[in-house]
């Protein structure tokens, strides 16, 4: 029995939340894909560095 798996990704502006050392930092008008279906967030790998790097998280080692 076949079913049929079709994933529908649109491009948005999300709201980046990180829970660091008990703290929740909100982080607005991150790019994300975003399931429609399901409402997953994905990320492409430089956001997320990104992110971390200008808000000083795990310090500004990143290129």
């Amino acid at each position: 029995m076949a079913t049929e798996w079709q994933e529908t990704l649109v491009e948005k502006q999300v709201t980046y939340t990180l829970n660091l050392n008990g703290q929740v930092i909100l982080i607005e008008n991150v790019p994300a894909r975003v399931d429609e279906e399901t409402g997953e967030q994905f990320f492409s790998p430089p956001t997320g560095i990104n992110v971390r790097r200008d808000k000083g998280i795990f310090g500004a080692t990143y290129q």
